[in-house]
């Protein structure tokens, strides 16, 4: 299956200690090579996002593209680190491939989540400061793991 989409952008965003940084996720599909490529400045667990995401993507009963992938985390000049951008990343993929329908209100919604290699999503921190962020920069939804909604 080859797709020729434009790129998908959804919005994350990244804790530097108590302040907040919107990040642009793109996630394009192109035909060539079955290659996984994430740019932008990420750690070690940001790389290994791949892996988590295959898993997950598989283990949630969708199609993971055996095609050439490119993720780019902007602006590509700020370090990025942890596994907060799976779940972007993967909904991102599930877009691009056509497997779900890109929501209309899409550039109004912030989507934070690490993932599990079944799917399920893990607790992140400092979810209170970024629901904080989403709704003063004027963001509609926020998209979170479930086990943070005591904050």
């Amino acid at each position: 299956m080859i797709f020729y989409n434009m790129p998908v952008t959804l919005l994350s965003c990244i804790l530097h200690g108590l302040s907040v940084t919107a990040v642009e996720v793109e996630v394009d599909i192109l035909s060539g090579m079955p290659r996984f490529t994430i740019v932008g400045l990420g750690d070690t667990a940001i790389q290994e996002a791949k892996e988590r995401i295959i898993s997950a993507v598989r283990n949630s009963g969708f199609h993971y593209p055996r095609t050439k992938k490119t993720v780019n985390l902007a602006p590509a000049d700020l370090k990025k680190q942890g596994p907060v951008f799976d779940l972007p990343i993967a909904a991102g993929l599930l877009i691009a491939s056509r497997q779900i329908p890109e929501p209309p209100d899409l550039k109004k919604s912030l989507i934070i989540g690490e993932l599990a290699l079944d799917g399920s999503l893990k607790r992140i921190n400092g979810a209170l400061l970024l629901a904080d962020f989403a709704k003063k920069n004027g963001f509609e939804r926020i998209f979170l793991p479930e086990t943070n909604d005591y904050e």
